[in-house]
């Protein structure tokens, strides 16, 4: 499956973006975690649907459905996910 990376400055402006075929959604998000330190914000897109945002700074991922946002937090547990209480 082929996923967009972009990766947009502090001021939410798209700096850089790139087209990669990863091997499913959980793989992209691992791509994104591992793009984090260096980029404000990262989104990946899968076709025409926003999958997550990342926010450094703020150390959180943007909402997802379910089953994503468990593996998420099972690969990134010094993170929250937005809307959902830390456990």
């Amino acid at each position: 499956m082929k996923y967009s990376i972009c990766f947009l400055d502090a001021s939410g402006r798209t700096v850089r973006s790139e087209v990669m075929p990863l091997a499913g959604d959980a793989a992209a998000a691992r791509f994104a975690i591992a793009q984090l330190p260096q980029r404000a914000i990262i989104e990946v897109w899968k076709e025409y649907g926003l999958l997550t945002r990342l926010f450094r700074d703020k150390q959180t991922i943007s909402p997802m459905p379910t089953a994503k946002a468990e593996l998420l937090a099972q690969n990134a547990p010094n993170r929250e996910i937005e809307g959902r209480a830390s456990s």
